[in-house]
């Protein structure tokens, strides 16, 4: 556990059904106005392919939750190349902020301070659905 960050660490077959699950645990223990701050680390775990519309609806979720939370997400991936078809691909077409990692310091140090060494991208702007970086 991780002062000031919430670690959901998925294992083995991950179903929409499954992050659904941990999102709303996460949003139902959060009631304060400060940002609230994730490491999501898929690095153990394989992503279950859903249908485009499950895939849709739980991206839209997401982008919904996450936003109203004023949260701060960062997945701990394998790769650091993105799935455009990913739910976090198309959250972040709806809006939906994160970054993505394969260095566990690294997203801590974005978690914690907003600077990514690590990105691309220029600091301040969302990630497209074609280039999610987190």
């Amino acid at each position: 556990s991780l002062p000031g960050i919430i670690v959901i660490r998925f294992e083995g077959a991950i179903t929409i059904a499954d992050r659904e699950q941990a999102m709303n645990q996460v949003a139902g223990s959060f009631n304060h106005p400060a940002t609230i701050r994730v490491l999501i680390d898929l690095t153990q775990g394989t992503a279950v392919r859903a249908s485009l519309d499950e895939t849709n609806r739980f991206a839209s979720k997401v982008a919904s939750t996450y936003r109203v939370l004023n949260g701060r997400i960062a997945y701990l991936c394998k790769s650091s190349d993105p799935d455009p078809a990913s739910v976090e691909g198309i959250a972040a077409a709806k809006g939906y902020f994160y970054e993505r990692f394969t260095s566990e310091a690294s997203a801590i140090r974005w978690l914690e301070t907003g600077l990514n060494i690590d990105s691309p991208l220029p600091r301040g702007r969302k990630a497209k659905a074609n280039h999610p970086r987190g």
